[in-house]
């Protein structure tokens, strides 16, 4: 993995990693997905809610394979005052296809399925893989480092003095 270089290096194998790297193969980049967990999800031991139109937006029809687990048909809004709440409550338990849906997920599965997605469009996935530093040049963002390894990226250069210091950060 070291001696190779990707068009497109993305880190982290959750929702929104799997969404860029999904895109970026299906587009023919060569795309290295990172994951630190041991697989995509490994770390993950909640669930969560998924709007079907964030997967659309990915690909048309792309929620019907999903791992989704229970139809979301009611909603709780509470308006909270300083010393007053109100709920509004709203049930349709024939809630109609041809509208935006959403559904409970159990987190480890959704990342785990979207990583083999990406795979699916010729994306590497490769898991238990922790970045410790950013590789930089003149600037700009070039690759990473892991451990001893360096993988480089072989896509524009990335001017990195807005992010540079968020990012490395955030690596800490």
């Amino acid at each position: 993995m070291a001696d190779d270089s990707f068009d497109a290096i993305v880190v982290g194998a959750g929702p929104a990693g799997c969404s860029c790297a999904y895109t970026l193969a299906k587009e023919g980049k060569s795309v290295l997905l990172l994951e630190r967990g041991n697989s995509a999800g490994a770390k993950n031991v909640s669930g969560g809610r998924l709007y079907t139109y964030a997967l659309e937006m990915v690909e048309p029809g792309m929620y019907q394979r999903a791992p989704l687990q229970r139809k979301i048909v009611r909603e709780q809004i509470m308006m909270l005052g300083s010393n007053t709440a109100m709920t509004v409550d709203y049930a349709d338990y024939g809630f109609g296809e041809n509208v935006p849906q959403s559904y409970s997920v159990v987190r480890a599965s959704l990342d785990e399925w979207f990583a083999s997605e990406c795979e699916s469009q010729g994306a590497m996935v490769a898991s238990a893989q922790l970045v410790d530093d950013l590789v930089v040049e003149d600037g700009k963002i070039v690759g990473i480092k892991c451990g001893e390894d360096e993988i480089l990226c072989s896509a524009k250069k990335q001017d990195c003095s807005p992010i540079r210091k968020a990012t490395r950060s955030a690596l800490v």
